[in-house]
């Protein structure tokens, strides 16, 4: 079974991009092919989360590299429940390699829209986002014991298989075993049905 996640960061580079944008790359401009596929890219995420009550939040930026001074785009992303990583490059038109697990959403969020701690971050030609930052969760686990219930939690809400936690740390997984499970489980049944409306937390929406 894939795994599945609420949340991600991604880099978008050029040679990220499908065959009709690689033919516009061939004969054109790197950056303007790029920013069209930004405008393009914010017109599409912003109909889905309006249409499809799915997104959360997006932040992207169009930045170019301060070392390589390549183009490419970051971004942050936000769901009301997991998806696999073929249903976000799909969405954002790009190879699923694009995505990867976020293990901090402010870090994440503040590095896309050069806010907090990165205000001074340099490169960047356009921020956008989708909503408003009190819209994301921003949710943190980067902090916390291996060995802790919070962390199997957290990665069990975040859409990872219990066998993930089986195999990176067997001592957490023998301790809350029925536990994981059971989690598990619930969620699973719950977005069958379909009541599923944001993580399994002390903030979890559902309906009733």
């Amino acid at each position: 079974m894939s795994s599945r996640h609420r949340r991600a960061s991604f880099t978008i580079w050029p040679g990220h991009l499908p065959e009709v944008w690689q033919d516009l790359l061939k004969g054109g401009c790197k950056e303007t092919t790029m920013n069209l596929y930004f405008q393009e890219t914010k017109r599409k995420v912003a109909k889905y989360q309006k249409d499809a009550n799915v997104i959360r939040g997006v932040a992207m930026a169009l930045e170019v590299g301060t070392e390589n001074r390549g183009i490419h785009v970051q971004g942050y992303i936000e769901l009301t429940s997991a998806r696999s990583w073929s249903w976000y490059g799909k969405l954002f038109n790009c190879y699923p390699e694009c995505f990867q697990t976020t293990r901090s959403g402010v870090g994440s969020y503040e590095y896309v829209t050069a806010t907090g701690n990165y205000q001074d971050k340099e490169g960047v030609l356009e921020n956008w986002q989708s909503a408003p930052r009190e819209s994301f969760r921003l949710h943190d686990i980067s902090n916390e014991s291996k060995a802790d219930l919070k962390w199997c939690v957290g990665h069990i809400v975040e859409g990872y298989h219990p066998e993930y936690i089986l195999k990176t740390n067997p001592y957490a997984y023998t301790v809350h075993r029925a536990r994981i499970w059971g989690l598990w489980h619930d969620l699973q049944e719950m977005e069958r049905y379909g009541r599923l409306r944001g993580p399994a937390s002390k903030n979890m929406e559902v309906e009733l």
